[in-house]
C-alpha cells in the first residue's frame, strides 16, 4: 500500500504542476484506484492514468474511463446548479458567503471539474435564514429538518438541504467551524469579521461572495485541523490548502494567520502540511517553523480517507479524542470515558438541534446514541469498542506531538 500511496502522490503532483508522470513499479492499479476513491481524487487520478499508453492495456482502463467521464459530467452539472441557485439568492437580495467547494475547484484550472464535491457550503447571518430557506425550497431543495428555531440556529453549525436537479446538497452555516467543543468555539472566534472582509469573485460568468483571502485560507487550514484532531482528513484537503497558498499567498496576512493558528496549537500542523507539499507534491512554499512530524501526519491522512471516514472506528473514536481535548491537562481515563459516554450539551446539539429548545431531552438522545452504536457493533462483528479505543489511542499519540494534549 505504501508504494501505491507514493504513486497517488506522484499522480497528483503531475496533475497540478503539469509535469511528466513517473510511477514506482510494479503499479497495482486496483489498489491505486481504491486509494484514489477513498481520498475522493479518483477523477484526477483516472484522468492522468488514462493519458499513459501503458495504462490503456490494463483491465481497469475502460472502467476508469467511464468513472472519470461520469464524475466530471456530474460535477459540472452540480456546479451549474449551484451557480443557478446563487443567482436566485441574488435576485432575492441575499448574498451568502461561499466556503470551500466551488472556490477550491477553481484552483485546479482545467481539472476543476475533476475535483469532486457533493455539496456546497454557504455561510449566512442567522437573520437571513428565512429568506435563504425560501429560495432553496423554491429551487427544489428540501431541508433535512423541517423547522429550525432561532435558538437552534444559534447553536448548530449547519442545516442541510437535499435535492435539486443535479443531486446537489447545500450546507447552510451560521458559523464556520461548529460549536461542539471548546476548541471549535475558539476557532469560530477568529471569524468575527468574516462578513466585513468578504469579497466578490466570478465563477463561470456568475458573481458570488466568498471570504477574503486571509479568512478563507485560515478557514481551510482550521477546517482540516478540525478533522485531524477528531478523526482525520485526506490528501485532497491538503492539496486545496497548498494550491490556495500558491495562488493567493501574496494577498494573505501571514501574521494574522500564524497568530490565530498558535491560539489552538495548529501552527506546527500547518508547517507539516507545507513540508508534505514540498517533499511529495512539488510545491515550494515557505513555512515559519521547522517540520514537526510530517511523515506521521502524511501516513495518517493517507490511511484515514477523505474525512477520516474510511472506517466506522475512526468516526467513533472522534468522540473519545474530542473528550480528551476538552478535558485538557485535567483529563484522566475515567473522566474521558464518562464524557465519551455522556457527551456535553454542546456536542450533542450539533446532532440533535432540538436540544437547544428542549435540553431535558439530553438523556433520551444519549440512549439513542448508545443504541446506534451497539446496533452497528453487533451487525459488524462486535469489535467496534476495541477498534475505536485503539483508533483514539493512535490519534491521541499524534495530537500529543502537536502539543494539543
Amino acid at each position: 500500500m505504501r508504494k501505491q500511496s507514493e504513486n497517488l502522490l506522484a499522480i497528483l503532483k503531475s496533475a497540478v504542476h503539469h509535469e511528466a508522470l513517473s510511477l514506482n513499479e510494479p503499479v497495482e492499479y486496483d489498489c491505486l484506484m481504491e486509494l484514489a476513491r477513498e481520498q475522493s481524487v479518483l477523477p484526477i487520478v483516472g484522468e492522468m492514468l488514462c493519458r499513459d499508453p501503458e495504462f490503456i492495456q490494463e483491465k481497469v482502463y475502460e472502467q476508469t474511463v467511464r468513472q472519470v467521464v461520469a464524475s466530471v459530467a456530474a460535477q459540472s452539472s452540480r456546479t451549474a446548479a449551484f451557480l443557478q441557485l446563487y443567482r436566485a439568492f441574488a435576485d432575492a437580495g441575499v448574498y451568502p458567503v461561499v466556503m470551500k467547494g466551488v472556490v477550491c475547484r477553481e484552483l485546479y484550472g482545467r481539472l476543476k471539474d475533476h475535483r469532486p464535491s457533493g455539496d456546497e457550503d454557504i455561510l449566512i447571518r442567522p437573520a437571513e435564514f428565512k429568506t435563504v430557506r425560501a429560495v432553496l425550497k423554491s429551487q427544489g431543495y428540501e431541508p433535512e429538518r423541517k423547522e429550525m428555531t432561532d435558538r437552534q440556529l444559534e447553536e448548530v453549525q449547519e442545516i442541510t438541504f437535499d435535492g435539486g436537479a443535479a443531486g446537489l446538497h447545500i450546507e447552510v452555516h451560521t458559523n464556520p467551524i461548529g460549536q461542539e467543543s471548546g476548541i471549535r468555539r475558539d476557532m469560530n472566534e477568529m471569524f468575527q469579521s468574516v462578513f466585513e472582509n468578504q469579497q466578490r469573485i466570478e465563477v463561470d460568468g456568475t458573481e458570488i461572495m466568498t471570504m477574503g483571502h486571509t479568512d478563507h485560507f485560515l478557514f481551510l487550514v482550521l477546517h482540516a485541523f478540525k478533522h485531524m484532531i477528531s478523526n482525520g482528513f485526506g490528501i485532497r484537503q491538503a492539496l486545496d490548502i497548498l494550491l490556495y497558498y500558491e495562488k493567493y499567498g501574496d494577498e494573505i496576512c501571514w501574521d494574522y494567520v500564524y497568530d490565530n493558528l498558535r491560539k489552538v496549537c495548529a501552527e506546527r500542523f500547518f508547517c507539516d502540511l507545507l513540508y508534505i507539499g514540498r517533499q511529495h507534491l512539488g510545491f515550494d512554499l515557505p513555512a515559519k517553523y521547522r517540520p514537526n512530524c510530517p511523515e506521521e501526519l502524511l501516513t495518517d491522512l493517507m490511511e484515514n480517507g477523505i474525512f477520516g471516514s474510511k472506517r466506522q472506528a475512526y468516526r467513533t473514536a472522534a468522540s473519545i479524542t474530542t473528550a480528551a481535548i476538552d478535558r485538557g491537562k485535567k483529563r484522566n481515563q475515567i473522566m474521558v470515558l464518562l464524557q465519551t459516554c455522556f457527551p456535553p450539551m454542546e456536542f450533542m446539539i450539533s446532532r440533535n438541534p432540538e436540544l437547544a429548545d428542549y435540553p431535558w431531552l439530553l438523556p433520551v438522545c444519549w440512549i439513542r446514541r448508545w443504541g446506534r452504536f451497539f446496533r452497528y457493533s453487533r451487525d459488524n462483528g462486535g469489535g467496534l469498542v476495541s477498534d475505536s479505543i485503539e483508533a483514539s489511542r493512535q490519534r491521541i499519540r499524534l495530537l500529543k506531538k502537536y502539543k494539543i494534549l
